[in-house]
């Protein structure tokens, strides 16, 4: 699925509670499929958006996947040398971040068990807490 607003979908997304990876080209030099800026966002099962197919997004948006699968909540940022790395003869280089979204969890601990946890109680139930 690609759609050029990403920032809509993004949106609709974190309305969903569906993690994401938004992958950003933060630095191109040489000829690249797109230019620094451009964004891309990878969820489970869709692609949003593109940083200009090809073997680069292949492997980012497996890389992102990645990342989704095992949780990961740190920012990553990678370098790709297209001619070299990936065989895309385009032959530039890329610098690419990788963001997760909406991927924390969220945890709550309460301590005590008197009257006012066992309000509380009530009231948390009602967060969205996963």
């Amino acid at each position: 699925m690609f759609k050029d607003n990403w920032i809509h979908e993004l949106a609709r997304l974190e309305e969903q509670h569906e993690p994401c990876v938004m992958v950003t080209v933060l630095e191109d030099r040489g000829s690249v499929p797109r230019d620094a800026g451009t964004k891309m966002l990878v969820t489970r099962d869709n692609i949003i958006a593109t940083i200009g197919g090809g073997h680069l997004e292949h492997v980012a948006s497996k890389m992102a996947r990645e990342m989704l699968l095992s949780g990961e909540q740190s920012l990553k940022v990678e370098r790709f040398n297209l001619g070299a790395r990936l065989g895309q003869c385009c032959g530039g280089m890329a610098t690419l971040s990788f963001e997760p979204i909406g991927t924390a969890q969220k945890h709550l601990v309460l301590f005590g068990a008197g009257h006012v946890a066992k309000a509380l109680v009530h009231i948390v139930a009602t967060l969205p807490l996963g």
